[in-house]
């Protein structure tokens, strides 16, 4: 279970600025390692139009939400996806961002919810282990990629006390095969 820490609850509490007439969150919380990231500055690809909508459970009342996606592999005609984005809670009138993530399989005509993104990699019940560490290392890859690098990414998450702990085993690994 990740740490809570005073200086993620005082980042999480910013207020929310207006861009292009929707509200959007300077910071924001990524569901795979909980980091907090400025999406302006480490950027995260945009699920392609439609996937929610394939995919029972995950259509978002919110249309100016974006979904993000965190990794991404295909295995045997089944595209595995870790989906993210982010939902606004208000407590004591203040805005928090609290970050949502499931990872889907897709496959023609068909979607289905494999699990929210911490349990899968922990409990990845159900699919191959081969495609769950296939997941896992592009996870880590495209992570340093939109940090800049496998030692900004290190650094992100030790700054933040995120690396993942015994129970994020596949994570962890993919992590060491990738150098961070």
């Amino acid at each position: 279970m990740p740490k809570a820490l005073p200086i993620k609850a005082a980042l999480l509490a910013l207020p929310l600025a207006i861009v292009g007439g929707a509200a959007h969150a300077e910071q924001m919380i990524e569901p795979v390692f909980g980091l907090i990231y400025d999406p302006q500055t480490v950027v995260f690809e945009q699920a392609p139009d439609g996937v929610l909508e394939r995919c029972p459970g995950l259509a978002r009342t919110d249309r100016d939400r974006q979904v993000r996606i965190f990794g991404r592999t295909e295995v045997d005609g089944t595209r595995y996806m870790v989906l993210g984005e982010e939902v606004v809670v208000r407590r004591d009138d203040k805005p928090i961002p609290v970050p949502k993530g499931a990872v889907v399989a897709l496959t023609t005509g068909q979607c289905t919810v494999r699990g929210p993104v911490r349990a899968f990699f922990q409990f990845p019940e159900g699919v191959p282990a081969g495609v769950v560490s296939r997941l896992a290392d592009e996870v880590v890859e495209r992570y340093q990629s939109a940090y800049g690098g496998a030692a900004a990414f290190t650094a992100a998450l030790k700054a933040q006390h995120a690396e993942p702990n015994a129970q994020d085993g596949l994570l962890r690994a993919a992590l060491e095969r990738h150098g961070s």
